[in-house]
């Protein structure tokens, strides 16, 4: 089986070389044909204005498709930084999104996100656990870096007991586990007493007459 063709992004890879690069805007045409004709005439990519025409998703999707085909990049511009349809739009052949609007440094983080799959709690390991705290997490032993807060919400609850292990193999003691529920004194206390009334030895008592 042949080995799949890598797709490329001939825009991306013109502004890399500091080449400049010929579009055409698209705000009329609604058929395929335009990236065709768009080619034909120099240009490197197409403009698909979303936020002034009407178009629908599947005429995007339709005309990135054809310039693809092509050898030419599909760009579009959405309605805003909160537009629903970006993912839908990078998932089905453009490869590039323009915002409009972006006025502060929050709106151009906000937009940044919804270009990218969103991080499913960066990955938590396999014995991870959600940490909402900023103070001192019980699963962390005493000492350097114990007041800190947990990246993005999420604890490791392994890293304090291997932590305890390294400083008890260090101290030259074997290692314990801090999770593990330890026997409090008073109920050692009962233990001693009912083991020690269960060795005592029994005496009759007679009864008075």
């Amino acid at each position: 089986m042949a080995d799949a063709p890598i797709l490329t992004n001939p825009l991306k890879e013109m502004m890399k070389a500091g080449k400049v690069a010929l579009g055409m805007n698209v705000r009329l045409a609604r058929s395929g044909d335009i990236a065709r004709i768009a080619k034909s005439c120099g240009h490197d990519f197409i403009f698909i204005d979303g936020q002034h025409a009407i178009f629908t998703r599947e005429t995007i999707a339709h005309i990135a498709h054809t310039a693809l085909g092509c050898g030419i990049t599909p760009i579009a511009r959405v309605r805003s930084v909160d537009d629903q349809d970006v993912q839908v739009l990078l998932d089905n052949g453009v490869m590039g999104i323009v915002y409009p609007d972006v006025n502060t440094a929050a709106e151009a983080r906000r937009a940044v996100a919804r270009a990218k799959f969103p991080r499913w709690a960066s990955a938590p390991p396999r014995a991870a656990t959600r940490c909402s705290t900023t103070a001192r997490c019980p699963c962390q032993p005493d000492g350097a870096g114990a007041e800190r807060r947990h990246a993005g919400g999420v604890h490791d609850r392994d890293a304090g007991r291997r932590e305890q292990r390294r400083r008890d193999r260090q101290g030259g003691r074997r290692g314990r586990d801090p999770h593990r529920r330890q026997r409090s004194p008073d109920r050692d206390g009962q233990a001693r007493v009912s083991s020690a009334i269960r060795k005592a030895p029994r005496r009759s008592i007679a009864s008075s007459p």
